[in-house]
Order: C-alpha cells, then sequence, then structure tokens
C-alpha cells in the first residue's frame, strides 16, 4: 500500500495535476503567494527608503538653520529659509506621492512634514524678530 502511493502522482515531491493552475505559467497557489509577498516586499522597502531620503533632507536643513543661528548669521539664515522651504516643498511631494506605498511609516513621514514646518515658520519668526 506505501509503495503504491509513493508510485501515484500524489507521492513525496509530486503534484496532483488538479491543483495545478495553468492561468499563471503554471504556477501554484503558494508560488503566486511567495510571487506577491516579493513583490509587495520590494514596493513597500523602495517607496520606505525614498521617503526616507526626502526626511533626511529635511532634517539636514534644519542642522544648517542651527549653525545660522548659532553664528547669529541672521541674513544667511534668512536666504537658508528659503532653500527650507523648497526642500520641504519636493519632500511633501515625494512623501505623499509614494508615501502611502509603505503603510507602516507613511504616518510617521506626515508627522515629519507637519514638524518641519512648524520649524520653518518658528526660524522665519526668529529672522523677523532679529532683522
Amino acid at each position: 500500500m506505501i509503495n503504491e502511493f509513493l508510485d501515484s502522482e500524489m507521492g513525496p515531491g509530486r503534484k496532483s495535476k488538479s491543483f495545478e493552475n495553468k492561468s499563471f505559467g503554471g504556477k501554484n497557489r503558494e508560488e503566486k503567494i511567495k510571487l506577491f509577498l516579493k513583490i509587495a516586499f520590494i514596493v513597500f522597502s523602495t517607496s520606505g527608503f525614498v521617503c526616507f531620503v526626502a526626511e533626511e533632507a529635511m532634517q539636514m536643513t534644519t542642522f544648517g538653520a542651527f549653525a545660522y543661528s548659532s553664528a547669529k548669521d541672521w541674513n544667511g539664515l534668512a536666504q537658508h529659509v528659503i532653500i527650507m522651504k523648497d526642500v520641504h516643498q519636493t519632500s511633501e511631494l515625494i512623501i505623499k506621492g509614494i508615501g502611502w506605498m509603505n503603510p507602516i511609516m507613511f504616518p510617521a513621514y506626515l508627522s515629519y512634514l507637519k514638524t518641519n514646518e512648524a520649524y520653518i515658520r518658528a526660524t522665519e519668526s526668529r529672522v523677523r524678530a532679529r532683522q
């Protein structure tokens, strides 16, 4: 009886023809799921990394603003605010454009956009107060 099973279509390492799916290049359900998960992981990872780079660009502009403030270079800081706004606008396009593809990190990136806007407003206020 065991020998009959091993020799049948359902034996070890063999697939039953009834389980084979011809509509997707002959791949079965498990292979489809694995492929979907691989593609999802690539999309999540790539979009998350691109948003991370955009967030880091905004963070670098805040470091620059701190340096101008520490040096009490208010004219330089005023010019730097323009750069901060440009970087923020570009980062916002990236984060809101593709950030939703990484639903785990998307809320954090949206929060960072809000805090960066607040930092830019505070920096502008500091420039106005010193000029």
